[in-house]
């Protein structure tokens, strides 16, 4: 649709048929994703955000910046040595927001973000990115105890170079999370963790180094009073 402003918005439908055959979601009919303002860049590619207004719901913030994390470091480089691989956030929740500015060090870098995840991982989901492969994906095999849950991996393109600073910026409301890459790629998905404690934000470097400049993470508030 486009509204008052002359903004190009679009809602997209999550089924209840993405849940499989998880019987404690029952009484719920779908939902919509967040709404998305579609625009075009100056090289012609279609761009997706987050429309501004969402940032209304945004409630306590977590900040970080120039957390450096590198998986596998060069035993000559001390500084990169002395980092670690993984993160672990002391904001908790399944209703966040989060924004992150990263630069590529490494052209074989591999790095993420594991949510809804509990201690010792027995339930976790993990986003995955990938620049040398030009994708990202969405693990969903622990992302439930539930044997009924859909587990498919998901798959999104990217298009990121080394030495490129990139932005992610992800959307998580209970079972449903949406992930945009650059604001040119995004990926939604459902995911019903079964544990209380299934809670947890950690980002991790899988391979070679990766700087994170600035990472946000917001408790989104309820629209309801």
């Amino acid at each position: 649709m486009e509204d008052g402003k002359g903004r190009k918005l679009l809602w997209a439908w999550m089924p209840e048929v993405a849940r499989g055959a998880f019987e404690d979601a029952k009484g719920w009919a779908g939902a919509l994703t967040v709404p998305r303002q579609l625009s075009l860049t100056a090289d012609g590619r279609l761009r997706m955000d987050p429309v501004p207004e969402l940032q209304r719901l945004r409630g306590p913030c977590e900040r970080l910046s120039g957390l450096i994390l590198c998986a596998g470091a060069d035993e000559g480089d001390a500084a990169l040595a002395n980092a670690g691989s993984a993160c672990l956030l002391q904001t908790r929740g399944r209703a966040l927001e989060l924004l992150a500015e990263i630069e590529l060090i490494d052209a074989n870098a591999s790095f993420g973000f594991k949510l809804l995840h509990t201690d010792n991982d027995e339930e976790c989901t993990v986003i995955v990115f990938e620049p040398e492969q030009r994708s990202f994906h969405v693990d969903r095999t622990r992302s439930s105890l539930s044997p009924s849950t859909h587990k498919a991996e998901l798959r999104g393109e990217i298009d990121w170079a080394a030495g490129s600073t990139v932005k992610v910026h992800m959307l998580l409301d209970y079972s449903l999370l949406e992930v945009f890459a650059g604001y040119d790629s995004c990926l939604s998905a459902r995911m019903y963790p079964l544990l209380e404690e299934s809670d947890r934000v950690t980002v991790f470097a899988r391979k070679g180094s990766v700087s994170f400049r600035s990472l946000q993470v917001w408790a989104i508030r309820s629209i309801w009073p």
